[in-house]
């Protein structure tokens, strides 16, 4: 997994590496530079001897610009750099031995300072092929001002496809925000580590693809400090918490799951959260409903079996089965998932609130579960002992549950989900853009970088639901769970979106249906020839 970071952060590393490690920024500057080079090259096909701008500011962000346009000449392209809002003997440090260096080998500047020199860029940038953005780096703040607001605005009137310096110029590397005029790129090569606004929006929709790049800082400076630790995961963080097949397996051996839930009206939810739990590979998954909608489930259901409960008048689960269910499979049972379209009568958030106190057994809890809890969070501790419980709220769910203020939570998501997750001794999902999974046990949050907004739409969750609990259910540690069963529901959603070429028309069990060739995908990725 690689941390996200913030710009103070990456300061601070930046600083370790060149003051007490030894290390000459120039150093670190030219593998930047490269490095963005190199990703451009390999994210953008038939450039060959293409014209390229490099728009570059007076700070190292446009030394790193200075040094990819100096390694594009040599590979073969035509770049132009058009320096905007400062002039060559203006430039300091190591941005000055990048132009320096820029100039040695022949490459031509075209300067545009203070509106000088514009209608000349103007006409380069309509020309060129690609635009490369080295205007402001992770540092800086506020809306782009001046020439810089003019140029970025500019941009957006462009067509050309547009590749971003560690960040695109406008956006806020901590927060996501971008307070006036923003770049939109096509791809973010970033230094080192991820920043925090590559992944929280709008900052997300600003950044296109995102790689990062080694500059050479040492991995311990990378992993040094304290406090919050984000990260986001990785395709290979998943596929080493998926659980364990063996030939010799049987369905006994791959876990035993009770979905409780089901209402009138809601039995989609239940049946979806119970087919996803048998698509994640859980070998014996029941849905625990209201009797009498036990025979629509068990029209709804094929692979899923059905465990008829005692039911309120409303339809609805009645606080006395929990007998039923407490008996069900003693001993046998693996796991539980707790209240996908369980409805709301108090008798039935009763019988919620007594299944999360007194079984003790994973236990994910959504939807309709979580609504037993409201403003009463802290029923949710289950002491000291080791989680069992992954909590699976969207933003209104989660602000309903712990009475949470929505401004600290759009402000500082990652630092609010890692306070409730510790409070609470939960594994908690907390369902968004992004999605974040944040850790009881520690300081440490993983946010989620597949998905999109063709997730948007009745049922998606109650799916997640069903992934999650289905590796609780095989063994699966509760945190490895989550991460894994939100990276690949989003996974597949993206998969789909690829094949049909368009985020309309996805509905939730379509997630469902696909998981086998997405998972397949996943594992096994088409070699390129």
């Amino acid at each position: 997994m690689k941390r996200l970071v913030t710009a103070e952060e990456m300061r601070g590393m930046d600083h370790e590496a060149i003051a007490v490690r030894g290390i000459p920024g120039y150093e670190l500057m030219e593998a930047a530079g490269r490095g963005v080079a190199e990703t451009i090259l390999g994210h953008f096909h038939d450039l060959e001897d293409a014209p390229v701008v490099v728009l570059a500011g007076r700070g190292n962000n446009g030394g790193d610009g200075f040094v990819a346009a100096r390694v594009l000449k040599e590979r073969g392209l035509r770049p132009l750099v058009i320096l905007v809002g400062a002039r060559p003997e203006e430039l300091a440090g190591d941005a000055a031995t990048a132009y320096g260096d820029w100039t040695a080998a022949r490459g031509e500047t075209l300067i545009a300072s203070d509106g000088a020199g514009w209608e000349d860029a103007r006409r380069e940038m309509e020309d060129a092929d690609l635009i490369v953005d080295a205007l402001l780096g992770t540092g800086s703040r506020g809306a782009p001002r001046g020439l810089l607001a003019q140029v970025v605005e500019e941009l957006e009137l462009l067509d050309t496809p547009i590749a971003a310096v560690d960040i695109p110029t406008g956006l806020d590397a901590d927060t996501g925000e971008a307070e006036g005029a923003c770049v939109h790129a096509d791809l973010t090569v970033t230094m080192a580590l991820p920043k925090r606004g590559h992944f929280l929006y709008p900052g997300r929709s600003f950044v296109g693809e995102l790689r990062w790049v080694d500059i050479g800082i040492p991995e311990d400076v990378l992993e040094g400090g304290a406090g919050l630790r984000p990260y986001v995961v990785e395709p290979e963080d998943v596929v080493d918490r998926l659980p364990d097949r063996e030939p010799e397996m049987h369905k006994g051996d791959r876990g035993r799951l009770l979905v409780v839930g089901g209402s009138a009206g809601l039995t989609g939810a239940v049946a979806l959260a119970s087919q996803a739990a048998v698509r994640a590979g859980a070998g014996l998954v029941t849905a625990g409903v209201p009797l009498s909608l036990n025979d629509i489930l068990e029209a709804k259901l094929t692979e899923a079996m059905t465990l008829p409960l005692p039911e309120l008048e409303a339809r609805a689960l009645a606080r006395d089965a929990f007998d039923a269910i407490a008996l069900f499979q003693p001993g046998r049972l693996t796991a539980l998932a707790v209240g996908p379209g369980a409805g709301r009568h108090p008798g039935t958030q009763a019988l919620v609130r007594r299944i999360v106190q007194e079984i003790h057994l994973p236990t994910l809890l959504d939807a309709d579960g979580l609504f037993a809890f409201n403003g009463q969070a802290d029923l949710l501790r289950q002491g000291d002992a080791a989680t069992q419980l992954v909590l699976t709220p969207h933003a209104g769910e989660f602000l309903a549950l712990t009475g949470e203020d929505p401004a600290e939570l759009h402000a500082h998501r990652f630092e609010v989900a890692s306070k409730w997750a510790r409070r609470l001794n939960a594994v908690l999902v907390l369902k968004g853009a992004p999605t974040v999974i944040a850790d009881p046990a520690s300081e440490s949050v993983f946010v989620n970088p597949t998905g999109s907004e063709a997730l948007a739409t009745g049922g998606t969750g109650d799916v997640l639901s069903g992934f999650i609990a289905g590796f609780l259910a095989q063994g699966v540690d509760p945190l490895d769970a989550a991460v894994a069963g939100v990276y690949l529901h989003g996974w597949t959603a993206d998969f789909i979106v690829e094949e049909w070429g368009s985020v309309y028309g996805l509905q939730a069990g379509d997630l469902v249906e696909w998981f086998p060739l997405a998972l397949g995908y996943f594992l096994n990725p088409p070699q390129e020839e």
